[in-house]
């Protein structure tokens, strides 16, 4: 009875995760880009998939833009506060995917950080965000750019390696403001925002 029941869990775990990635496609992209996803642990036992389009230059900069992070209905995901730390937090996680995972063959290695050379990459977040309930798919909800003027927010980033980890800086923000309030909100699935909000461009 034990092992029926871990199954069943197990089971339902990787539907749910399955449905949350094979949704996430981003519906429009620029001209050129593709779209990945990636999962991302936004709490203990809250993992969210986080889903982007990106084009890997040769000549110009890499660049990533937002599409959506889908985040499970479940009690471990309450409780998340949505501010500038947690865009910022998952702006460094798309830069991580796009230059280990996306762009890595064209990008390659980074320099060390105790070199003047630096490497330049673009990260590109809608200003304003809605959360969204897809009737298909009740057990998730997704963040992501609302549809009437959501503005851009795009971020340049140099990057280098410390030896231990990546180290970014911003060397350039170019801000298009949308059409919503800068409304930090703390996540809750039973009480979820039907408003537009700023994510922040700073």
């Amino acid at each position: 009875m034990k092992k029926i029941l871990i199954f069943s869990i197990l089971t339902f775990t990787l539907l749910l995760f399955s449905n949350v990635e094979s949704k996430g496609q981003c519906t429009s992209c620029p001209s050129g880009f593709v779209t990945t996803a990636f999962p991302i642990t936004l709490k203990s036992g809250c993992e969210a998939w986080v889903h982007y389009c990106y084009l890997c230059s040769p000549t110009g900069n890499p660049v990533a833009q937002f599409c959506g992070i889908y985040i499970p209905k479940t009690t471990a995901c309450n409780g998340i506060l949505i501010n500038d730390a947690f865009w910022e937090m998952l702006r460094e996680e798309m830069m991580i995917d796009l230059v280990y995972s996306a762009c890595f063959d064209i990008y390659g290695e980074l320099p060390p950080c105790s070199t003047s050379f630096r490497k330049s990459l673009e990260i590109v977040v809608a200003d304003c965000m809605e959360v969204y309930e897809d009737v298909t798919s009740p057990e998730i909800v997704i963040l992501r750019p609302c549809n009437a003027d959501p503005g851009l927010c795009t971020k340049e980033y140099e990057v280098c390696w410390n030896g231990t980890e990546m180290e970014s800086n911003v060397v350039n923000v170019n801000f298009e403001p949308g059409e919503c309030d800068n409304l930090p909100f703390v996540f809750d699935i039973f009480s979820l925002p039907t408003y537009c909000f700023s994510s922040g461009c700073y």
